[in-house]
C-alpha cells in the first residue's frame, strides 16, 4: 500500500473523531439536533440548533435574504 493512502486513512478518521467531539461539545451545551438535514452546495450537513421546532423554511431564509432565490436553490432539505 502506498505511504500517502495510509496517511490520508489516519487523517480521515481523525477528523471524523474531532467532528464526533466537536458535536458531543454542542449537544452537551443546550444545543439539539434539527429534524432535518442539508445539503448545502452539494455538501451533506447535520443541523444544530439551539431551540426546538426550527423549520427547513426558517433556517433557508437568512441565505434568501443576503444572497437572493438563486442561492436558495443549491440548498436542499434533507429529511431525517
Amino acid at each position: 500500500m502506498p505511504p500517502g493512502i495510509f496517511t490520508a486513512w489516519r487523517l480521515c478518521l481523525l477528523m471524523q473523531k474531532q467532528r464526533c467531539c466537536r458535536k458531543a461539545f454542542y449537544l452537551r451545551n443546550g444545543m439539539k439536533e434539527a429534524s432535518f438535514g442539508v445539503n448545502l452546495f452539494g455538501v451533506a450537513m447535520e443541523v444544530l440548533t439551539n431551540r426546538p421546532g426550527l423549520s427547513f423554511g426558517e433556517y433557508q431564509a437568512p441565505y434568501q435574504n443576503a444572497f437572493g432565490k438563486d442561492c436558495v436553490k443549491k440548498i436542499t432539505e434533507i429529511k431525517s
